[in-house]
């Protein structure tokens, strides 16, 4: 996770280094393998913004493959999910109402509202969480709740 969608630690130039020059294509070119988040809510199909599938091949051809609460998960024409980004890494805000058993959270330079963004990251996790900082990045000590996830 990380604050920011844009800089160095945004998620955008993440997703530069995990997929190169395809980051900024269709998930037609892909690997199959990629975690692709959808971002808009597409009723008709089933998907909500922040449903998060996978790129998969099949007969030769990149389709996007999501996980349905019933039934047999959704297998998609990457056209018919516009606006899907790839999804190795989310922003905090992005990120608000999923979990994960381990959650890496990115914190550079320029992140603002520091308390209640490490507390939304940070309860993410079921198990886990990781906090990276930049090198220059000097956190003061502030008090947390002793117990951040309640559930």
């Amino acid at each position: 996770l990380s604050p920011l969608r844009r800089g160095r630690w945004g998620t955008e130039a993440l997703h530069q280094a995990m997929l190169g020059e395809l980051a900024s294509r269709s998930p037609r070119q892909w690997p199959a393998g990629t975690p692709v988040l959808c971002t808009l809510n597409l009723d008709e199909l089933g998907l909500a913004n922040g449903d998060v599938g996978v790129v998969i091949e099949r007969g030769g051809q990149r389709r996007l493959l999501f996980a349905q609460p019933v039934g047999p998960p959704l297998c998609l024409d990457p056209a018919q999910v516009p606006n899907a980004e790839p999804a190795f890494a989310l922003t905090v805000h992005k990120a608000q109402g999923s979990e994960a058993d381990e959650v890496w959270v990115l914190l550079a330079e320029g992140a603002r509202r520091l308390r209640p963004l490490l507390y939304t990251a940070l309860t993410r996790a079921r198990s886990q969480a990781w906090l990276i900082t930049a090198a220059a990045l000097t956190l003061e000590p502030e008090p947390f709740p002793a117990r951040v996830n309640a559930r």
